[in-house]
């Protein structure tokens, strides 16, 4: 099993930095109207013979690469298209220089004829989803480059970003529908983000996907244990704190649904594994934040329950392992 980096260190509540780097994938949707008006001599149109249909197109990056047209899965044969097709979907609706896609496709080694596959590989992208019945003008060829339009599209960064405001605006007042935004957000996940594509280029933005994943799961948790999901919770959070043994965060939310579900040996062996984890891998104890919930869990005394507000600190309430 390959060795965990280590994680960012954790002092209390969830407290994820804002606009740490450019988003990918959340320019607003834009409208526009399809088709052009009926230009017949009747008086009035029939109502069928109005704007022309505009297929419905979808992204999905949160997983393996996948573009379905009215809801068919878009086969592409090759990874070199997909690779592309990534990269354009990475700066949706901004030019991406062909040199990009070049280093994108071939690293440092790009071959002669590299410009020459790239357009092939365009060119083969506008054609597949033709033929599964996409408008064939989303990629559009701009001075130096390309770019993808995704104004009628929908993309499952988009949803998930949309999803996470709106539970955000919800908490601390109303909780459950706090919970219902993020976990839809959750559930956009089909795997690792763009699984499959080995490009060095999509790698950052691979990992802050999923980085943006677990932000948003640890936000959940906290919402869910302050609705009294405790018991719930546990199963999971046992389950990813395996996966990710020094992601500290993690930790403290394990220890706190396992200390109010009357499992107190149980929490404060979580954090003995947490610590040796910690220890062996990166030479360091846990963090302030995980100490002090330790000693309040040896203690007997109240812990702090957070309302999945991300980086406001908002103490919901304080509640031990035998007074809910």
């Amino acid at each position: 099993m390959p060795t965990t980096p280590a994680a960012p260190r954790w002092a209390g509540p969830s407290t994820e930095p804002e606009n740490t780097m450019r988003l990918p994938l959340t320019t607003a949707a834009t409208s526009r109207t399809p088709g052009a008006p009926f230009s017949g001599t009747a008086a009035a149109p029939a109502p069928h013979l109005g704007a022309a249909r505009v297929p419905d197109v979808s992204f999905a990056l949160l997983g393996p690469l996948r573009v379905r047209v009215d809801g068919r899965d878009v086969p592409f044969p090759e990874s070199r298209q997909l690779t592309v097709l990534a990269v354009l979907l990475t700066e949706a609706d901004r030019a991406v220089p062909v040199s990009r896609l070049v280093d994108a496709v071939w690293g440092g080694t790009p071959p002669v004829t590299a410009e020459k596959q790239i357009q092939t590989c365009v060119w083969r992208l506008r054609k597949a989803w033709t033929e599964a019945g996409g408008p064939p003008d989303l990629i559009e060829t701009v001075r130096g480059g390309y770019l993808l339009r995704t104004s009628d599209a929908h993309l499952d960064t988009r949803q998930f970003e949309a999803h996470r405001e709106r539970g955000r605006a919800a908490a601390p007042d109303n909780l459950e529908g706090t919970v219902e935004h993020y976990r839809a957000a959750l559930a956009l996940f089909r795997g690792e983000p763009l699984a499959g594509l080995s490009s060095r280029g999509l790698a950052p933005v691979a990992a802050y996907w999923a980085e943006r994943r677990l932000t948003l799961l640890e936000e959940c948790f906290d919402a869910e244990l302050a609705l009294g999901r405790h018991r719930e919770l546990v199963g999971e959070l046992s389950l990813l704190v395996e996966e990710h043994p020094l992601r500290e965060q993690l930790r403290g939310r394990l220890m706190t649904a396992l200390y109010l579900s009357d499992r107190r040996a149980d929490a404060l062996a979580a954090y003995r594994a947490g610590r040796a984890a910690l220890v062996s891998h990166v030479g360091l104890d846990p963090c302030a934040g995980l100490q002090d919930l330790h000693q309040r869990i040896i203690d007997g005394r109240p812990v702090r329950l957070y309302g999945g507000t991300g980086g406001t600190g908002h103490v919901v309430r304080e509640v031990s392992g035998t007074a809910r």
